[in-house]
């Protein structure tokens, strides 16, 4: 449950920045520009943290990897390839 959780905030974040993007009329391009502290601090919201402070410290860490990931991942799929001068 928590995993699918993960995965929920991490699209919702992905789409939010996207949708920022697009409503100041810019592009989705390049990478991810989120970062494993906004996954984080994301992560934190979702989980109450005293709920967060009884998981391991290994499986909080998995999750905002989870988070950090399927944003990225979905960005990615959306983003185009920045054009560099040659």
């Amino acid at each position: 449950m928590l995993v699918r959780a993960a995965e929920a905030t991490g699209a919702a974040w992905a789409e939010e920045r996207a949708a920022t993007l697009s409503g100041q009329g810019r592009a989705i391009v390049g990478g991810f520009p989120g970062t494993l502290s906004e996954a984080r601090e994301r992560l934190m919201r979702l989980v109450a943290p005293t709920r967060a402070e009884s998981l391991p410290r290994d499986v909080l860490q998995a999750l905002v990897r989870v988070t950090y990931h399927t944003a990225k991942r979905l960005w990615l799929r959306h983003s185009v390839r920045e054009k560099h001068d040659e």
